[in-house]
């Protein structure tokens, strides 16, 4: 599968990071943006559009996009912990164990944009 955004003439491959090989798992899918993609006229809306093509074979499933993020980021934060035991398994389908250290103790995340010229 292939990705095109529109740059006001024609439409251009765009480079993405796909986690989804190719829609075809759960993941996530990044756009790389490109400087001159542009407006265009489509289905009576004016708007930034993306194009996906098949280019080899078909699509096994329907593809079911539960959300979109736009200018958005992901992020993580992981800490070792080699001398604590998390726990001891008997091999029982939906065991839980926790941490007696959890990573996470508080999150804030804030987010600062200008305010587009249609909002």
């Amino acid at each position: 599968m292939l990705w095109f955004y529109w740059d006001g003439l024609k439409w251009e491959q765009l480079n993405v990071n796909d986690g989804t090989e190719h829609l075809t798992k759960i993941g996530l899918l990044e756009f790389v943006g490109s400087d001159d993609f542009k407006r265009r006229k489509l289905f009576d809306k004016d708007l930034f559009w993306l194009k996906g093509s098949i280019v080899q074979g078909e699509h096994p499933d329907p593809v079911h996009i539960e959300s979109i993020h736009p200018n958005s980021t992901s992020s993580f934060q992981a800490n070792l912990a080699p001398e604590e035991i998390v726990g001891s398994g008997n091999g029982t389908a939906n065991q839980a164990f926790t941490l007696q250290h959890p990573l996470v103790i508080s999150q804030q995340v804030w987010v600062k944009e200008p305010l587009l010229t249609e909002e």
